[in-house]
């Protein structure tokens, strides 16, 4: 707990940006697959007619668990460019990091 809490009273940039980044594509691709997957396996279970759109037909699903993964994969990626953000401008990772919320 003390290492947490004294990385973000002192963070320190670091040297391997390269391995965070291959960290990022290859979870985006996994969860890009995993939204594909679930997708599809919701297309399966629940078929519908060509003119009821993907969003439509999650509203109008009775069954939670059925929709639950697609839009929780679907949120993961709408998240990704955050941290790439935060990799890509080491300028303001400062600002936009836990340190800016803790008290000097």
């Amino acid at each position: 707990m003390y290492e947490g809490w004294h990385s973000f009273q002192h963070p320190e940039v670091g040297d391997h940006a390269l391995v965070s980044y291959i960290v990022l594509a290859t979870a985006a691709v996994f969860e890009g697959l995993a939204l594909a997957v679930s997708i599809r396996q919701f297309n399966k279970s629940y078929p519908r007619k060509v003119e009821v759109s993907l969003w439509q037909a999650i509203r109008d699903s009775k069954d939670p668990g059925s929709f639950i993964v697609i839009v929780e994969d679907a949120a993961a990626l709408v998240a990704f460019p955050l941290p790439l953000a935060e990799l890509c401008s080491p300028r303001c990772s400062t600002t936009l990091s836990m340190t800016a919320l803790l008290p000097s």
